[in-house]
């Protein structure tokens, strides 16, 4: 995508949108079965992507139901439009997963930070993430592979689990950095109700997943539909688990089915935000963007909890032109940071590796 993260971690996590049905009235619990997931992950077709990053402030709702989860105020950008690929079919992927595996992304060898995920009898697994582009391979292997969900998805349902992250970067055949991690990870079904989006009312079940990789915590708000929608609210452990918090980052997912695409909404070909290259660098590296009109582009560089280290542009850019901005990672710790670039509300964004 630059879905930036369905899901690094996911995933991995990753939430859905459609745009023309009515409202409906708080309705009681539902299951969310394999099926309905696996009519969202098709091999071979796309999905439809939204979001933004935070911080802001976003009210995930209460525990118990009926209730109703309110998202229909935040703004929601196009964010891609990836296909999904098995993993034969992915070059990078083929001799690192089980080959029943998958991943999405702009093409087979373009895969930025995504999950690659496994359905294992009643479970939904995420086996690994990877950022594949053209001049570097971050794969890191989950082992053992960490349940996203089980079906089928009901109220009240728990599980816990440790998984360690095993993460390489290759340049070419190259390896040129490895880390290991533990990641401890409770989920919970706590609520059901009504989802509200832009335009649109479904029934859903709260899904509140917390990990805790290497002292640091994360909370993140899943709402899973039987329509073909996710929606997801990602946060910091220190929010709390009803009402209002300080949200890093909202994704809605949907099956490509479920929508059309307004032409307006797509982000046009000569909106791009590069790769930087070198990547990984040290210290510096460069990042090129061009614009499809003329307007204010803001360039921000992010670390993995969504807060601006740096400031690289600000200011009018012409359009027809690739812009060139020079990073220089001095003064920063070695590891992965996030370049994001925002245009009359379109946003776009990048992993870059400093790499010390």
């Amino acid at each position: 995508m630059k879905t930036n993260s369905l899901v690094s971690r996911l995933v991995i996590p990753l939430v859905f949108l459609a745009l023309s049905i009515s409202e409906r009235p708080v309705i009681a619990q539902i299951t969310v079965t394999k099926s309905h997931f696996e009519d969202i992950f098709k091999v071979g077709s796309r999905m439809h992507v939204r979001g933004t990053d935070g911080p802001l402030p976003v009210n995930v709702g209460n525990k118990g139901g009926p209730n109703i989860y309110d998202f229909s105020s935040l703004s929601l950008p196009y964010l891609g439009h990836p296909f999904i690929y098995r993993v034969p079919d992915a070059p990078s992927l083929a001799s690192r997963y089980d080959a029943a595996g998958f991943s999405f992304g702009e093409s087979s060898t373009e895969l930025d930070d995504n999950p690659v995920l496994l359905f294992r009898g009643d479970t939904l697994l995420m086996i690994g993430v990877v950022e594949i582009s053209a001049d570097s391979q971050l794969v890191q292997h989950l082992l053992p592979p960490p349940i996203l969900t089980i079906f089928p998805g009901v109220l009240g349902r728990t599980w816990s689990q440790s998984y360690e992250h095993r993460e390489t970067t290759y340049v070419g055949s190259q390896v040129i950095k490895t880390d290991s991690r533990i990641t401890n990870q409770t989920f919970h079904f706590d609520g059901y109700g009504t989802l509200r989006l832009p335009g649109r009312d479904v029934p859903c079940l709260r899904l509140v997943a917390r990990d805790q990789p290497g002292g640091t915590a994360d909370l993140t708000f899943h709402y899973l539909t039987q329509e073909g929608y996710w929606f997801e609210v990602r946060c910091s452990s220190t929010e709390p688990d009803i009402g209002i918090v300080t949200a890093q980052a909202t994704r809605l997912l949907m099956r490509e089915s479920l929508v059309d695409v307004p032409r307006e909404d797509v982000v046009p070909a000569n909106f791009a935000l590069h790769q930087n290259y070198p990547n990984p660098f040290n210290p510096a590296t460069r990042l090129e963007f061009s614009l499809a009109g003329r307007g204010r582009a803001i360039l921000r560089v992010l670390d993995l909890f969504g807060r601006e280290v740096r400031l690289l542009f600000d200011g009018e850019a012409a359009a027809g032109t690739t812009h060139r901005v020079d990073f220089d990672g001095t003064g920063l710790a070695s590891g992965i940071y996030f370049v994001r670039l925002e245009v009359k509300g379109r946003i776009a964004s990048r992993k870059i590796v400093l790499l010390k």
